[in-house]
């Protein structure tokens, strides 16, 4: 009874209808903004809803502290302009995020998330909890980014940390 499960696609502006289509790269989804009629059978059209959204429902099931795991291809930004007030009324101490490959090419959508993130205290870690530095970002971060509360204790997040 812990795990909801909502059939939207998380985005920026609420009851929009995307289209889905299943294809052949790693993820095998890619998010469009546009509704086809005839849909061939790879393709789905989705309602979007802002992360926002799901606040009433946390709120409803009592959440005060939660962990994100987020991989949406190249739309991650989208949790965070779209997610304040979760992040304001939810402790949310550890996200990983896939942090894609194709990040040159979203290189506004990645900045926001750094300014995002940083704003809200967070610090961008790799895989073994080791600092990333925000301005290597672009060429030199690994394809998983883990963001922790500066605030939280470490050793509670990372298992390599030593009790102090």
């Amino acid at each position: 009874n812990r795990v909801v499960l909502v059939q939207n696609a998380i985005y920026p502006v609420s009851g929009k209808s995307l289209t889905i289509r299943i294809n052949d790269d790693p993820s095998g989804l890619n998010l469009f903004d546009d509704q086809a009629n005839n849909l061939p059978k790879r393709e789905y059209v989705v309602k979007t809803l802002r992360f926002d959204d799901v606040l009433p429902i946390l709120i409803a099931r009592n959440v005060k502290t939660a962990m994100i795991k987020i991989d949406i291809e190249a739309s991650e930004s989208f949790m965070c302009e779209s997610g304040s007030k979760i992040f304001k009324e939810i402790n949310i101490p550890y996200i990983m995020m896939e942090w894609s490959s194709i990040r040159s090419k979203y290189q506004e959508r990645y900045q926001f998330m750094i300014d995002f993130f940083s704003a809200r205290g967070y610090v961008a870690t790799d895989q073994s909890c080791k600092d990333l530095r925000i301005k290597d970002w672009l060429k030199n971060w690994p394809g998983n980014v883990f963001w922790l509360k500066r605030n939280y204790p470490r050793q509670l997040l990372c298992a390599n940390v030593k009790q102090p």
